[in-house]
């Protein structure tokens, strides 16, 4: 599997391959699910850690909260609709 990075400063918003980052995010998701169910509890953390410190889930949540977010009419908690600026 080649490797790619993710750099928010030189890459634009519209090049970045949006299937690759997220079968990056998602591919550990059910093996952290799983762990705790074999009592390997040292392996969860160690694969959250992984997942949260990924350079995939920055921008993935960026785009959840800004696109698909808009695209769904959630509002927060006060009812209100936020516009964001890129």
């Amino acid at each position: 599997m080649s490797r790619f990075y993710i750099d928010s400063q030189t890459i634009p918003w519209e090049q970045i391959s949006w299937p690759k980052v997220e079968a990056v995010v998602f591919r550990p998701q059910p093996k952290i699910y799983q762990a705790p169910r074999f009592n390997d509890m040292d392996k969860m953390h160690a694969l959250e850690s992984r997942l949260i410190q990924s350079i995939y889930t920055i921008p993935l949540a960026r785009r959840q909260v800004t696109q698909e977010n808009l695209k769904e009419k959630n509002f927060g908690i006060d009812k209100k609709m936020v516009t964001l600026r890129p």
